[in-house]
């Protein structure tokens, strides 16, 4: 009601205001806000790996640039696109953050019922059969992707060298994606220091953040919800990356389709269904928080990595593998001198990927809190929901701008080689 586009842009110079919260458009932007990266990842490679002879052919047979791509490049393009629509979806089905911060009850999926089944009625055997229906739906749409990805191919990260001249509308079209992508980004950050009452600049928020005002709702210190953070997001990065790419290579020296969809099948695990399995398990194996949500956010993680890495061993150039053989090279001087080299940047990509997943994932850390081991997007939701709203825009502060960092660190010796 009060944000940056309402209180400076749409009430002083319209008189009209913009409020998506607890609305149906407001779901549906926060969830193509979060999967837009990864349909453009996907669809954007394999637009780029488009030989341009098919389309050059169409324009010397006298087709215009709008029927060559719409007769020629577009159905050569519909595998990735249906598997990116497909992985959407199944994404946007398991939605729990999104609904439950932005939708609210009228917009509660089953996601958000079997949290509800779980933490309020303390239904166990509703939220178990809300779970079976949901697994059997989301099983039944990660096959069908397993199926479509195969048709499509791998998400490669390899850039074409045909280039064309930037269309004119290209500009206007980036210039509203940045808006629509990064307004959000940067308005989190710019709401972390700003006061929307008095207009001003403040480091107020943060203030009360580290000085214990607010470790009352959030369970622990934010410092410790940092620390912890950090240390969850890296150790998953560093375990994705490791069962990735061993699992892309087991898939590729084996060539069986059972094993890609059988490692593909985390899909159909949600983040609250994860969590419930493991509150089940708890019973059998002496498990607790937090060594149960690594595991998680690996399993959570695992798909995107595995697609990121299956790209790289595919196209591995046998032939070097080979020489280091011939040249007396063992197994692990082959994975240390050239394997990792050479599938350095998928490798990074993953790490990324699983990185970032792990620093915003609430909804299994929510079912599973232990307020000893509390995490920024925990501790976020309970100030938003205790209604410390610029408490929680500073701590989304903090994990923007760490991300970020991280981000940054990482990509700095990529930047440098290309």
């Amino acid at each position: 009601h009060s944000g940056i586009l309402n209180s400076y842009f749409l009430w002083p110079i319209f008189h009209v205001r913009f409020e998506p919260l607890f609305t149906l458009l407001g779901v549906v932007m926060g969830n193509a806000f979060y999967n837009f990266p990864l349909t453009m990842i996907i669809v954007g490679a394999a637009f780029s790996m488009l030989d341009p002879v098919y389309s050059e052919a169409a324009r010397i047979d006298g087709a215009s640039r709008f029927k060559s791509f719409v007769f020629v490049e577009l159905p050569i393009l519909l595998p990735s696109i249906a598997a990116a629509a497909l992985l959407t979806f199944i994404y946007c089905f398991m939605s729990f953050t999104v609904v439950l911060v932005i939708g609210g009850a009228q917009f509660s999926t089953v996601e958000v019922q079997i949290y509800m089944y779980l933490t309020t009625l303390l239904d166990f055997r509703g939220a178990l059969g809300l779970t079976m229906i949901q697994l059997l739906f989301i099983a039944f749409f990660a096959s069908l992707f397993t199926f479509i990805r195969r048709s499509a191919g791998t998400f490669s990260q390899e850039i074409s060298e045909s280039y064309s001249k930037f269309p004119v509308w290209g500009t206007f079209y980036i210039l509203l994606i940045s808006i629509l992508i990064f307004g959000p980004i940067l308005s989190q950050v710019f709401s972390g220091f700003w006061n929307f009452q008095n207009s001003t600049f403040t480091f107020e928020w943060f203030r009360k953040l580290f000085s214990g005002e607010m470790n009352a709702y959030i369970g622990n210190s934010v410092l410790f919800a940092i620390v912890w953070t950090i240390i969850f997001s890296t150790a998953t990065a560093i375990l994705t990356v490791v069962l990735s790419i061993t699992s892309a290579h087991i898939i590729q020296k084996l060539k069986l389709p059972i094993f890609d969809a059988l490692f593909t099948s985390s899909l159909a695990i949600s983040p609250v269904t994860l969590a419930f399995g493991y509150i089940v398990l708890q019973n059998y194996i002496p498990l607790s928080f937090p060594l149960e949500i690594i595991p998680i956010y690996t399993v959570l993680s695992f798909p995107i990595g595995l697609q990121t890495l299956l790209s790289g061993w595919e196209r591995f150039p046998k032939e070097i593998d080979e020489a280091a053989s011939m040249d007396g090279a063992n197994w692990l001087q082959k994975t240390l001198k050239v394997r990792i080299p050479i599938l350095r940047p998928q490798i990074i990509s993953t790490f990324f990927f699983a990185f970032a997943i792990s620093m915003g994932e609430m909804g299994a850390t929510l079912v599973l809190y232990n307020p000893e081991f509390p995490t920024i997007s925990v501790s976020a939701y309970k100030l938003f929901s205790s209604m410390h709203v610029p408490e929680a825009q500073a701590l989304g502060s903090i994990l923007t701008i760490s991300t970020f960092l991280v981000f940054y660190a990482l990509e700095r010796p990529i930047l440098k080689d290309n």
